[in-house]
């Protein structure tokens, strides 16, 4: 964890980060949390949509690790 770039990634007690970041857990396209009750935090971002939403589109971009086509 101590060598992502972004600082993206935080570790700890999860009381002392539900504490400080809140209870969510899942966002889509992950699962909704109760049906594996993940250990772990979510600080969502102001698109966040909600585990379920098939409203969004994954996207990686052109030639991403060896992939010659978007993949949309």
């Amino acid at each position: 964890m101590s060598s992502c770039p972004f600082r993206a990634l935080e570790y700890g007690d999860i009381g002392e980060l539900r504490a400080e970041y809140g209870t969510l857990a899942s966002v889509a396209p992950l699962i909704e949390e109760s049906v594996t009750l993940p250990n772990l935090v979510i600080k969502p971002e102001k698109n966040t949509r909600k585990s379920g939403d098939r409203g969004g589109k994954m996207h990686l971009p052109h030639a991403y690790q060896g992939v010659e086509d978007e993949i949309v």
